[in-house]
This record gives structure tokens, sequence and C-alpha cells, in this order.
């Protein structure tokens, strides 16, 4: 998972494999990520609009399943 702050709120992405994206990559970048299938890159979406800081998924292979929720807080 890769989160990433953005003017209009956090986003996060689910990466495949072991490589992240470079902090630094703009928006752009990452819509052009998760556009390419190949990139291993997806873009969550929360699972409940009344909590846009909530994202649930699954994650698994032969040998281990989960179902995992990772919810962000601001500081304050």
């Amino acid at each position: 998972m890769q989160y990433v702050p953005t003017p209009a709120g956090p986003s996060l992405y689910r990466h495949t494999g072991e490589r992240y994206l470079d902090p630094d990559v703009t928006p752009e970048q990452f819509a052009a990520a998760t556009a390419d299938q190949s990139s291993g890159v997806q873009r969550m979406t929360p699972d409940d609009e009344a909590q846009p800081t909530k994202w649930m998924f699954s994650v698994g292979d032969p040998g281990f399943e989960a179902d995992l929720t990772i919810s962000l807080t601001a500081d304050s």
C-alpha cells in the first residue's frame, strides 16, 4: 500500500509487487500507472462514501488469505 496526499484528500494505491512509485510522482503519473494493467498499481477507492479515509481489501496467495482494513486519521 502507498499513501499519497492530494489537495482533494488522501489517495491509497495497492501495489501487487514489491515496487513502489517515487513519492514525488505527480497525480498524472499515478493515473497513468493505474491505467497500465502491467504496472501492478491499483488505485483503491473507499468502501463507504461516508468514511472517505477507510479502505478494505483482501490479500492472499495459496498459503495465506486475509481481509484487511486501513483507516487514516489526521493528527490534531
